[in-house]
């Protein structure tokens, strides 16, 4: 409000707006407090009152005054009801209306006639909004923001509302947890959160939440710094939030909290048994499963390691299996896609760990059904056709359906360790342990293995160094042990889990005497992001016959480098099958589009990127620098085709960011639109790429090899082959088929 217009109120206008301030403070407060239905109600209602018609200031000072507290009171509803259905769409809404609760108080000065303490809970809601944000992957500005705004919170109410004290100890908290603080800032927290427990008294409503807080704060310290007190205090008041908490859903937090808690003292010699320990973690998950609580999925994942690191593997695949049911629950609960990639970021491996435990505890065909499900869990929600039907491959048989051409091997690095699961169309599954196929060596070596392979791409010698260390760890660590199992095999198909998803398996390769022997040699590999795909993937390989080709060859004007093997790679191609080329100008995306509907076989023979961090961005790049991304292709609603030729760089690179990621462009395809997709894994030699692809389509459409087949006699030509240099696996190991 202008100072102006505070200055011309009278006494009873400026009573009357304390008194409805005062009023409408304590019904939100209270309805915040209430059921979601009543929250739901008590927003409806706001809306209706405050509209768009009130962006412009009402004349009523009364309704200007209390506008701020409108948006405040919309930020907080829409807080708790994130925290009730851990649908971050609220949590985004109420970052929004804290921010506009903020700016409608403006400078202190200005005459806003609110008490002391609205300015504080303003403030604090503007804090929690983003601390909620934070922990969910937003910037790290928003902790700094929180931090300021809880301060002046608390020099506002001083002794009037402890919460806020309590608040901003949470935030010193995060503040050390994420290596931005000191110890100052943990020691802070503790005494700050020690100060809101004891105001809370003995039956205070926040009593509960203030010491599982401080209980964390003492575990994080004596994990830190090993102060025996610190074990002692955590035990004694994350106990008492459980005590505090029953049948409500934080108490889901609590039990977790004390059951990690109880963990902790337990490796560190004090007291606590390995059955107190154990069942403190089933409770604790087991009521997450009834809240379809957020913290879930990491509590059934400390369980898990608690119990595969006792060699207790039953009841390390009861927590894996919990964690899983609640997982699939909280993905439902998320309405945009965006929000559902934090869930899933935060599974790290979960399923991968529930297939290992659930291995090792002899119980292979519910391992397979695990690894399965976690595959149809990232798929479906990805690209939503695949839910089509998903129901009948989930369970064992719908994926031994998959394996009767080829056996099925899924490739899992576990954190309790590696292990390949083999299902073939008769027999029981069986596991092969993979010790050296950790998720954290995995990840060490992938990270090396990326940096020469894809960030210094001016340097061919750094690539050949890269591709061949790690394809030679591969040889040890998986392929190796994995085909000892498989003697006489001629094919497989490779379901491989998170990383590995980016890994050339078939490039890999072990010593024989003084020569090498590549994986490629012993059998053919293809490659599926599931089953259930790979069901749909050769229902169409079956059902379209047609070999008529849409060649896309060396689209211009573009800002990447020339491509002279390009116009002769298509010319190569159309001298096997009849068809037609876009080339130059012609080559847009309607253009390609408008052409696919009559074509049975894609062939791009163009620039492809990948973009790890978005996969659904990544894109053939076409005439103008157009970028046709794996999301326009999807989005289109294509026609289905026989097969999709990749010959680009990068089509076969999906993301990095989510566990299980398998949202490369040719994985995309493949799920979507193609009986099979030949895509590649890092930027290919051009002459070598024609060559490679003349020897693919002769294999594959004049002598009747199947796709997988036909690329493997391609890159034994290669490997096998004149010149000389084309032996090395940069040169022929790029290029890999998903599908059939």
């Amino acid at each position: 409000m202008d100072p102006e217009v505070g200055d011309s109120l009278s006494p009873d206008e400026i009573a009357e707006i304390e008194s409805h301030a005062e009023a409408y403070f304590e019904d939100v407060l209270a309805l915040a407090a209430c059921s979601v239905d009543d929250m739901r109600r008590g927003l409806r209602d706001l809306d209706d009152r405050w509209g768009p018609e009130f962006l412009t200031p009402p004349e009523h000072p009364v309704e200007w005054t209390l506008r701020p507290l409108v948006d405040w009171a919309r930020c907080i509803l829409h807080l708790e009801l994130y925290r009730h259905s851990s649908d971050l769409t609220h949590l985004e809404t109420a970052v929004a209306q804290s921010y506009l609760a903020v700016l409608g108080l403006g400078d202190r000065e200005d005459g806003v006639l609110l008490r002391d303490l609205h300015h504080g809970w303003i403030y604090a809601a503007r804090g929690n909004a983003l601390l909620d944000r934070y922990d969910r992957g937003g910037p790290p500005g928003h902790l700094d923001e929180a931090v300021y705004r809880f301060e002046q919170a608390v020099e506002l109410a001083g002794a009037e509302e402890s919460q806020f004290g309590a608040w901003l100890a949470h935030a010193h908290y995060l503040r050390w947890c994420d290596g931005d603080g000191t110890p100052a800032d943990l020691d802070a927290a503790i005494d700050g959160m020690a100060d809101a427990l004891r105001a809370a008294g003995p039956d205070g409503v926040h009593r509960g939440m203030r010491a599982n807080n401080l209980g964390s704060f003492h575990l994080t310290r004596f994990e830190d710094f090993g102060r025996r007190e610190d074990i002692k205090a955590a035990l004694e008041h994350t106990a008492e939030a459980v005590r505090y908490s029953e049948g409500y859903p934080d108490s889901c937090a609590y039990l977790l909290k004390h059951a990690h808690a109880m963990h902790r003292a337990h490796d560190a010699g004090h007291g606590e048994s390995a059955g107190a320990v154990s069942e403190a973690f089933r409770r604790a998950v087991s009521a997450a499963g009834r809240f379809a609580s957020p913290q879930g999925p990491a509590g059934a994942e400390q369980w898990l390691d608690w119990a595969a690191r006792r060699g207790e593997w039953a009841e390390a695949a009861e927590a894996g299996q919990a964690g899983i049911a609640i997982v699939e629950t909280l993905l439902d609960r998320q309405l945009h896609d965006g929000y559902k990639e934090v869930w899933l970021g935060e599974l790290t491996g979960l399923f991968g760990d529930a297939a290992h435990a659930l291995a090792r505890a002899g119980r292979p065909e519910e391992a397979v059904v695990a690894a399965e499900r976690g595959r149809a869990v990232i798929l479906s929600d990805r690209f939503p056709d695949t839910q089509i039907g998903l129901e009948e491959v989930v369970d064992f048989a719908g994926v031994r359906r998959a394996a009767v051409d080829a056996p099925l091997v899924y490739l899992i690095a576990a954190h309790t360790g590696g292990l390949a699961l083999i299902v073939t169309a008769d027999g029981a599954p069986r596991a092969v342990e993979l010790p050296d196929l950790t998720w954290d060596r995995l990840h060490a070596e992938f990270e090396t293995f990326g940096r020469r392979v894809h960030a210094e791409r001016g340097n061919g010698a750094v690539r050949r160094i890269g591709i061949d260390a790690f394809a030679g760890w591969l040889g040890r660590a998986v392929m190796g042990p994995l085909l000892a199992q498989l003697p006489g095999v001629a094919e497989i198909v490779a379901l491989p889990f998170g990383l590995l998803a980016l890994a050339p398996l078939h490039a890999a390769w072990w010593p024989v005497g003084d020569a090498r022997r590549y994986a490629v040699q012993e059998l053919a590999i293809g490659y599926a992001p599931s089953a259930r795909t790979l069901l749909s993937a050769r229902r169409r390989a079956c059902e379209i016959t047609g070999r008529a080709v849409l060649a896309i060859a060396e689209p211009q004007p573009v800002s990447a480098r020339p491509l002279p093997a390009a116009v002769p790679e298509a010319d190569m191609v159309l001298s096997q099958l009849p068809g037609r080329v876009l080339t130059g100008p012609e080559a847009t995306i309607d253009a390609v589009l408008a052409g696919w509907a009559t074509a049975q076989v894609l062939h791009f023979a163009c620039h492809g990127e990948a973009d790890t961090a978005r996969p659904m961005d990544s894109a053939l790049l076409l005439a103008g620098d157009e970028r046709l991304s794996l999301d326009r292709l999807l989005d289109a609603g294509l026609p289905e085709v026989r097969l999709v030729t990749l010959s680009a760089c990068q089509t076969n690179v999906g993301g990095t960011r989510l566990p299980d990621e398998a949202n490369s462009l040719a994985a995309g395809l493949a799920i979507a639109a193609a009986g099979g997709v030949l895509g590649s894994l890092w930027r290919v030699d051009d002459a070598a790429a024609a060559e490679l692809m003349a020897r693919f389509y002769v294999a594959w459409h004049v002598d009747g090899q199947p796709p997988v087949r036909a690329l493997r006699v391609a890159q034994l030509a290669l490997l096998e082959g004149e010149p000389a240099t084309w032996r090395h696996p940069y040169f022929w190991a790029g290029f890999s088929l998903v599908g059939g």
